[in-house]
């Protein structure tokens, strides 16, 4: 993934049918963290992008609340309803080209 300040980077939650409705989800966290799984470098709630029955959120970047440093990274979103009830998608690569600000 490459990302800039300023832009919205979408993410669809889906199986093997496609998108999954996540409207019945209340807080979305994007948890990113370093490959070896020893540093967590962001955890971040973010929001749909409609209104989650087309599986999609948005993490909007900016300044902050992105990775420090340039290089691989290991993403995961985590969904949590009013009933606590979680789930948490497959872990996924986000890659740092360079820090902007």
């Amino acid at each position: 993934m490459i990302g800039e300040f300023g832009h919205a980077i979408d993410f669809t939650v889906q199986d093997d049918s496609g998108a999954v409705n996540i409207s019945a989800f209340d807080t979305i966290t994007l948890k990113i963290q370093t490959t070896d799984f020893v540093t967590t470098s962001l955890t971040k709630v973010i929001g749909f992008f409609t209104d989650g029955t087309d599986g999609i959120v948005r993490w909007n970047v900016i300044s902050g609340n992105i990775p420090t440093t340039a290089g691989l990274y290991l993403g995961q979103l985590i969904l949590l309803d009013t009933g606590t009830q979680t789930r948490k998608t497959q872990i996924f690569d986000i890659q740092v080209v360079r820090k902007l600000d």
